[in-house]
């Protein structure tokens, strides 16, 4: 860039500077020169300080990187059944990331691979007495309500015993006594079983560290609610969580907010996978940046019924796909198809199908559908919902008219749904 034209751009800045602090509603503009990054604070609107020296000139809070299974930042295999969460660079900021301080500026970041455990078995050399355990290796990534089990040594855990409080950098309170005092040793931390988490991003010392927030309080509603900095989700209040920056608390607004998972019916391990067959898909990432569109489908095998009363296809919570949201507002959209067949002798018929949206009594609209003894009928519909937060299932229901036998067709029934994750 030319001396010339680099005044010119710099005067440029300087004006919409003063015409946004006058309340002028200007477009921002975005340095070429601005380095991406460390060393740069922002107050979300211009830069503060660059090498020691004021500057002016506007930056974006641009916000790299996706959460997920693998080491890919979009994720084309289905994964179930793990153990850590990693956050994966890339997309069109590359590696970038910007957290608050809580008080007047954002500082960018660049990152490689970032990751967290839900099963953290790697603690060792610790012992217990009474209800306080100390020796741990860290206790960055742990969060109050994990289960500890699989220990060994002389100490003995009481059953049901899990993390109270957080007390230092290697030890914790729990909340049961110990049954024996002692050593403890191949302690295995895990998230509990059939709860959401949010997953935010702290700037412990310089050095950028994943953390579990506050366990919900149920499976659609935040313990610790999100606030609002600059148009960006950080943690509201102070967050009871991981040992980072001396203390167990992230201080108000310095938690970068990145996302949400469920832990399914198995304590310490996460799923996101978009369902084969007639196991139903179970996306259980979700991704406050660079949402990616993903899939979620159930092919039921085949089944009958002669009840006039809308059943889930596969038995109670077999038929059904599940998901959750972090943040409310996109679309989900899904389509069902039925392919089904009557025993209805000489006459004709008759079935009732519908999806269930977090029920098992019906949602959209039943669908009904009649077919004549020895053929085969298909019906079909779509519908496009605006999800809450927390977690959600649709399920596919069936029923008939009481009397005459609706018998499903697995090879060409499915239910197949799409969202942004």
């Amino acid at each position: 860039m030319t001396t010339h034209l680099y005044q010119r751009r710099q005067q440029q800045w300087r004006q919409q500077i003063q015409q946004r602090q006058l309340g002028a509603a200007t477009p921002v503009l975005t340095s070429p020169l601005t380095p991406a990054y460390i060393n740069i604070t922002s107050d979300g609107d211009t830069v503060q300080r660059q090498s020691g020296k004021l500057v002016d000139i506007p930056i974006d809070l641009n916000f790299s990187g996706r959460l997920g299974l693998d080491s890919n930042y979009t994720s084309t295999t289905d994964l179930t059944a793990q153990l850590a969460l990693n956050w994966n660079p890339g997309g069109p900021f590359g590696d970038r990331l910007v957290v608050f301080d809580g008080t007047a500026t954002w500082k960018k970041f660049s990152s490689g691979q970032l990751t967290i455990k839900a099963t953290d078995s790697a603690q060792t050399g610790s012992s217990i007495s009474g209800t306080t355990i100390t020796g741990l290796t860290s206790t960055a990534q742990l969060v109050p309500g994990m289960t500890l089990t699989n220990s060994t040594g002389t100490g003995t855990l009481a059953a049901g015993t899990v993390i109270s409080t957080i007390v230092s950098a290697t030890s914790i309170t729990v909340n049961n006594a110990a049954s024996v005092n002692g050593t403890l040793t191949n302690l295995t931390f895990k998230l509990p079983a059939s709860t959401v988490f949010d997953v935010i991003l702290v700037n412990d010392a310089g050095t950028l560290r994943l953390l579990w927030g506050p366990a919900w309080s149920s499976a659609t509603a935040r313990a610790s609610v999100l606030a609002i900095q600059n148009g960006i989700n950080v943690n509201s209040g102070s967050w009871t969580t991981g040992w980072t920056n001396g203390a167990a608390t992230v201080p108000t607004l310095t938690g970068l907010y990145l996302g949400t998972v469920y832990v399914g019916t198995t304590a310490g391990q996460l799923n996101d996978s978009g369902g084969s067959g007639a196991t139903g898909g179970l996306r259980f990432v979700w991704n406050a940046f660079n949402r990616t569109p993903r899939t979620l489908q159930l092919n039921p095998s085949n089944a009958s019924t002669s009840s006039a009363s809308l059943a889930e296809i596969g038995g109670a919570g077999n038929g059904r796909v599940q998901y959750v949201v972090g943040l409310a507002g996109e679309a989900l959209e899904y389509n069902q198809v039925w392919g089904w067949s009557s025993n209805g002798g000489a006459g004709v018929g008759y079935a009732l199908f519908d999806v269930g949206e977090d029920n098992t009594t019906g949602s959209t609209g039943i669908v009904d559908s009649e077919c004549a003894a020895g053929f085969q009928q298909s019906v079909s519909n779509s519908h496009v919902l605006i999800p809450a937060i927390g977690l959600h299932y649709l399920a596919m229901l069936y029923g008939s008219n009481g009397t005459q036998t609706a018998s499903v067709v697995g090879a060409h029934t499915y239910l197949t749904a799409l969202f942004l994750a």
